[in-house]
């Protein structure tokens, strides 16, 4: 299932806008724990795209980097949910 939902996502990242694949990514970073896809279909994006749009204007690679900062806020965020006895 999780393929599945990488290709989906590969698909996404190639067709439709960028707040699309950012909503799914989202949530597929959220549901399956260590989602490394959602980083490599985030350079795959900007890899293709590679426009220098967003926050950051001269940043090429705008969309990794905000692919990179979910997969940390999540990881913390399951590990601090997931842990028993968490301060």
């Amino acid at each position: 299932m999780r393929l599945l939902f990488t290709f989906i996502l590969f698909v996404f990242a190639a067709a439709l806008p960028w707040w699309a694949f950012l909503i799914l990514a989202t949530t597929l970073s959220v549901y399956y724990p260590r989602f490394w896809e959602g980083i490599l279909a985030a350079l795959f994006f900007d890899t293709l795209y590679g426009s220098s749009t967003g926050i950051i204007p001269h940043l090429a690679f705008s969309m990794t980097l905000y692919a990179v900062l979910l997969y940390a806020i999540v990881h913390l965020v399951r590990r601090r949910l997931f842990t028993r006895y968490a301060l």
